[in-house]
């Protein structure tokens, strides 16, 4: 048997073990814990990196087996979701179902969260029955600040609701400024699911309504509208709104919790 060549990286002693996560040598488990806390290394074997035949051995075998195992789950269960019908699947309490559904009559794409995400918490938009109307929950973001606002009327004007707001901000000390000169700002709303290296933005039309300015647009949760001076605006990618892309869209959403519907909230 050929002496071991190698010494531990860590103190220089003669190494006993080869981290299968960075390939570093050590002699301990003190090394060992040493080297994993100082280089952030895992210590564990990546699934998917390469491996010679000469270097593979019986260990990388059943590795992979259990990859490949883990796959196969995945993919049984993905394949068990989708043969579900529709009215299976991705359950929401019933008011909220009611909302998604007039969001989507106005051609708005609603996304719901899992129920313990802070966005999801912080969300009261609803939709009233008598008056047939739904009262969103906004944020706005202007400058370094941001606001959230409860309960603003779909058909209000979007320009009357922000400047409304803004005025109550004691700590936007250019708001007077900003309010003066709000013809040279731009209102703006993230379009979602892009990468998050390639950002992109609508631009929304500040006079006419909420409700107006949602069409066509994919919401999570609630609007997060940005306000920005022109020259930002000049640096920002801009897409245009699209209705086709609504045409067949599939409304749904991102938790799988709650998957029963309560019959209590039904019957409300």
């Amino acid at each position: 048997m050929s002496e071991n060549k190698f010494i531990c990286e860590i103190c220089q002693e003669k190494s006993k073990y080869t981290c299968p996560s960075c390939g570093m040598h050590t002699c301990s488990l003190k090394c060992y814990q040493e080297h994993k806390a100082k280089f952030n290394c895992s210590g564990k074997r990546s699934k998917t990196d390469y491996i010679s035949l000469k270097n593979f051995d019986e260990n990388n075998f059943f590795s992979d087996i259990n990859f490949l195992e883990e796959c196969e789950f995945v993919m049984k269960r993905q394949k068990t979701l989708k043969s579900k019908p529709n009215n299976q699947i991705r359950k929401l309490p019933f008011f909220l179902q009611k909302l998604i559904k007039k969001a989507q009559n106005q051609q708005i794409r609603l996304l719901i969260l899992p129920s313990s995400m802070k966005k999801r918490k912080e969300n009261q938009t609803n939709l009233n029955k008598k008056l047939n109307k739904i009262f969103w929950t906004i944020c706005f973001e202007i400058e370094e600040s941001k606001f959230l606002l409860h309960k603003i009327d779909e058909n209000l004007e979007l320009e009357i609701v922000f400047k409304n707001a803004l005025e109550k901000q004691q700590e936007i000390k250019s708001k007077n400024q900003i309010i003066e000169n709000l013809d040279k700002f731009k209102f703006l709303i993230k379009q979602e699911e892009r990468p998050a290296n390639d950002p992109a933005f609508f631009e929304l039309e500040p006079k006419k309504s909420i409700q107006y300015n949602l069409r066509f647009k994919t919401i999570i949760e609630y609007p997060i509208i940005k306000v920005c001076s022109l020259e930002e605006f000049s640096k920002l990618k801009i897409s245009v709104e699209n209705q086709a892309n609504f045409d067949n869209i599939n409304y749904i959403r991102f938790e799988q919790e709650n998957e029963i519907i309560n019959k209590d909230e039904q019957e409300k």
